[in-house]
């Protein structure tokens, strides 16, 4: 399957999802072009009309609606893309969540550059953070990620997934930033993203790790050390927290399903 065919069914079954009675929005992120062309594609595979919804607000929306309603003479099969406010973030992602939840059979989706993204999530309302997580696609994303992280984080990789675990509404644990963790050796370890309460190490990996012989050894020999001293690591591949999110968060939560199980055992 092709990665434009694979969003579509992924469309697809959000839509099934919200028609089902899930209050869940649809959130595109990368480049405008490429969300913009993937929910066209979306439309025509489904026959329906896009609408775009430049004046992201609750009421810009309706108005668009009752003008196609008009022109179709009834109910029309309309799919409806909310794009950011030039002034507040936070302005679409509130629109689209209350649209989606108005008419749940028309197909909702909120389009997000990284740093849109990153706003989102770092934001104080932590109800628009799970709206933007809970069905979360990511397109041409790494083309325009920006550069530098923000305070206490070494990569915006390992920021983007710490802020999607806050974020996230099924994963309730704690991840600690770059804290230093002792192995069997009494060694210790300066560990990306770390639950002290499931001891799990969670660690983003740049390509070095992947490709570099030396640093696979001695990645093999930390994650043995701290193995021995009762905490498991996971390792994610830096770029696919941000292609990859809903992947990586996947991962992360199977872990933890799994250290909860070890050690309540």
């Amino acid at each position: 399957m092709s990665e434009s065919a694979d969003f579509t069914a992924v469309l697809q079954a959000h839509q099934l999802r919200r028609q089902r009675g899930d209050r869940l929005v649809t959130t595109l992120a990368g480049d405008y072009p490429s969300i913009r062309a993937l929910w066209g594609q979306w439309c025509r595979a489904t026959e329906r009309r896009q609408l775009i919804a430049a004046a992201p607000t609750l009421d810009a929306a309706r108005s668009g609606l009752e003008f196609a309603r008009q022109r179709a003479g009834g109910a029309p099969r309309v799919a409806l893309l909310f794009l950011r406010d030039a002034e507040d973030t936070a302005v679409p992602v509130q629109a689209a969540d209350r649209f989606s939840r108005q008419y749940p059979r028309i197909p909702t989706a909120l389009a997000l550059t990284s740093e849109e993204l990153r706003a989102v999530l770092s934001s104080e309302h932590a109800a628009w953070a799970t709206t933007v997580t809970e069905a979360l696609l990511t397109l041409n994303i790494r083309t325009e990620a920006p550069e530098e992280p923000t305070d206490k984080y070494r990569s915006i990789y390992e920021e983007m997934l710490h802020r999607l675990l806050v974020a996230h509404p099924d994963i309730n644990a704690k991840f600690e930033v770059n804290v230093r963790v002792r192995g069997a050796s009494l060694h210790p370890y300066e560990i990306d993203l770390f639950c002290r309460r499931w001891r799990l190490a969670v660690e983003v990996d740049g390509s070095q790790h992947m490709t570099n012989p030396k640093q696979k050894a001695r990645d093999k020999e930390r994650d043995n050390d701290l193995g021995a001293a009762g905490v498991e690591t996971l390792r994610i591949v830096a770029e696919r927290t941000l292609s990859h999110p809903t992947e990586c968060l996947g991962a992360v939560q199977h872990m933890l399903s799994m250290r909860q199980k070890e050690m309540s055992s």
